[in-house]
């Protein structure tokens, strides 16, 4: 949504293994073998190097404008869509995909960026960094903090990040950062982005269970299904694929899932554009009671500032200018802090 790639595509998938001689021919220089870079992974150095000695002018070829067009999205790749985790080199097997520009756009690009997110996520998880993807406060990745300066907070300071996101409210969030963008999604992508289906990149295939986070899509967020296991095909390395002798049968029910995408679209009422996200009481019950005991998820008026709400009553009073009169004067009535269940 954000990027304006798109998502209603084929699966970003093809062969893992690619003669060295591709390179050279769809990016003009043999830039494989030099130095370090794990298995057929490419320099972004290099690549960038290269990138800037393809001068064109009015007598370029087509071929040659392509070419260097392929080193640019190499360098998209490597850099930004799909950094690998050395963050020097990019892996070729996106030269096949490249080809045919005809055909490059007919893949769900969008998808598999989300795909190599969520793996990504996976392997920090194991590291024992952990994401509340259950919860819909800290599902978001969208969320900002006002009012709080960072500048005097030390690097990899823990207990400062967590005090932070503990005090996070639900105002704290974007639900729908891709309101207002200056590229507007098309029709297709809209009517497909809310899947509950696999999403695919390689041999990197994740779940996108969008019927967690549906507050994100401007739908109010009820008790989700269980998760849906990917097992054998979750978290399986480029080599992966190496042993089947066909790409192809490589996760075939999760690739068969992602082509009947449309049948797994979520069909609910979708909020306007101004009306505030929620979730249901019902939600926030079944949450507390199969989340970690040792969590708690605080009511959002237990994180206003006392003082904030003690500073507001008193401009109120020094407001307020007392009259003689023997008229009888009712006593002020103060209203109760706002709960979202009180509108269910």
């Amino acid at each position: 949504m954000l990027l304006g790639l798109p998502i209603d595509g084929n699966e970003v998938n093809g062969p893992v293994q690619l003669p060295n001689s591709q390179c050279e021919e769809l990016l003009g220089k043999d830039m494989l073998g030099q130095g370090d870079a794990r298995g057929q992974g490419i320099f972004l150095t290099q690549l960038k190097d290269h990138y800037e000695s393809l001068q064109l002018n009015d007598n370029s070829t087509e071929e040659e404008k392509i070419i260097k067009a392929r080193n640019y999205i190499m360098m998209m790749f490597g850099c930004f869509l799909f950094p690998e985790s050395t963050g020097n080199s990019v892996n070729m097997l996106y030269l096949p995909l490249l080809r045919d520009f005809n055909q490059t756009r007919e893949y769900s690009w969008g998808s598999a960026v989300l795909a190599f997110l969520y793996a990504s996520l996976c392997k920090c998880a194991k590291k024992r960094l952990y994401f509340l993807w259950m919860h819909p406060l800290a599902a978001s990745m969208g969320f900002c903090v006002t009012g709080m300066n960072y500048t005097k907070n030390p690097r990899r300071h823990l207990a400062t990040y967590r005090n932070l996101l503990d005090h996070l409210g639900e105002g704290d969030f974007i639900w729908r950062p891709y309101l207002g963008l200056e590229h507007q999604p098309n029709q297709e992508d809209m009517e497909i982005w809310t899947a509950k289906t696999a999403i695919i990149r390689f041999n990197i295939v994740e779940m996108h269970q969008s019927d967690r986070v549906k507050m994100q899509f401007g739908m109010l967020q009820d008790i989700p299904s269980d998760p849906t296991c990917l097992d054998p095909w979750h978290q399986k390395r480029v080599d992966g694929q190496w042993d089947i002798v066909n790409w192809q049968n490589f996760a075939p029910e999760c690739c068969r899932m992602w082509r009947r995408r449309a049948r797994h679209v979520l069909l609910f009422p979708i909020f306007p554009d101004v009306h505030p996200m929620q979730h249901t009481r019902q939600y926030m019950s079944w949450y507390r009671m199969v989340t970690n005991p040792e969590m708690f998820v605080v009511e959002p008026r237990y994180l206003v500032d006392p003082r904030t709400r003690w500073a507001s009553t008193s401009n109120q009073q020094q407001q307020y200018q007392p009259t003689h009169t023997t008229q009888q004067v009712n006593q002020p009535e103060y209203q109760q802090p706002f709960t979202t269940e009180q509108q269910y």
